[in-house]
């Protein structure tokens, strides 16, 4: 789930859901652990990890509806709206927050400092200012990093290898994301280091996306990469077909291609 080995990570969101309950073992009893569910995407872009993640959680025995509950806030590619739904997570008092990517992870955390939150796919959460260690994180949040910025140089690397004479590369990119920023940092050294033209295309939102795909032949590139962020893991689909349409060799933070929509 999420680049994620998904039974590590059901383990761990399972021992946070329980860090709340445990200060009254009668409460624990009684009450039904609630886990508020915070994705940038909508259920059909998400329908696989959430099935995955519903999966886990049987293995260790908790079923939805049964002994835990979940709290869906879906942003359906909307980032700005993130923050209201953390909020209406804080205000529904539920046990752990399962934030997706960096964006979710910040939203959550920007509005709780008590509920427990585990972040899901994000690339550098001592990076990003989310934690002070990944050995010992401290505060609220904790998580799993799905990749490493400096992957998004090696993704250069494959175009390369598909296409020897690539000269332009058009990069795709959520300029609000702080996982996207990082790792667009690392793609502007390297395109430095190797004399590569780079032509950003932001999207913060899936009408900027959809202009971007839309624009991407004006640049006349020889390739496409897209970094890491949940908009793009929504509209993936979106962003496959349209690199296909225009017959770009494209390299992705995960792979996109596979997925179903």
């Amino acid at each position: 789930m999420f680049g994620m080995k998904r039974r590590k990570f059901i383990a761990l969101l399972g021992g946070a859901a329980a860090w709340p309950l445990a200060a009254s073992s009668q409460q624990a009893k009684t009450t039904v652990p609630r886990i508020g569910w915070l994705v940038t995407g909508s259920p059909t872009s998400y329908r696989l990890s959430l099935a995955a993640f519903r999966d886990g959680l049987k293995t260790l025995g908790y079923v939805e509806g049964k002994n835990i509950r979940i709290e869906y806030r879906w942003a359906e590619g909307n980032v700005a709206r993130l923050a209201e739904l953390a909020n209406e997570l804080v205000q529904q008092n539920v046990d752990v927050i399962l934030a997706g990517g960096s964006v979710g992870a910040e939203a959550a955390k920007q509005v709780t400092s008590v509920i427990p939150i585990v972040a899901a796919g994000v690339t550098d959460l001592v990076e990003i200012g989310l934690v002070a260690s990944l050995a010992r994180p401290g505060g609220n949040l904790t998580g799993f990093v799905a990749g490493a910025p400096e992957a998004a140089a090696k993704r250069f690397e494959i175009i390369r290898e598909i296409k020897p004479q690539t000269r332009r590369v058009v990069v795709l990119w959520n300029p609000t994301s702080s996982s996207a920023k990082v790792e667009c940092y690392v793609a502007k050294e390297f395109a430095a280091a190797n004399h590569l033209d780079l032509a950003l295309y932001g999207a913060r939102d899936v009408d900027e996306l959809s202009n971007a795909l839309i624009n991407l032949p004006e640049s006349t590139p020889d390739g496409l990469v897209v970094l890491n962020d949940p908009l793009m893991f929504t509209y993936r689909k979106t962003i496959v077909d349209a690199a296909s349409r225009f017959r770009l060799p494209s390299t992705y933070y995960a792979n996109l291609s596979m997925m179903e929509e």
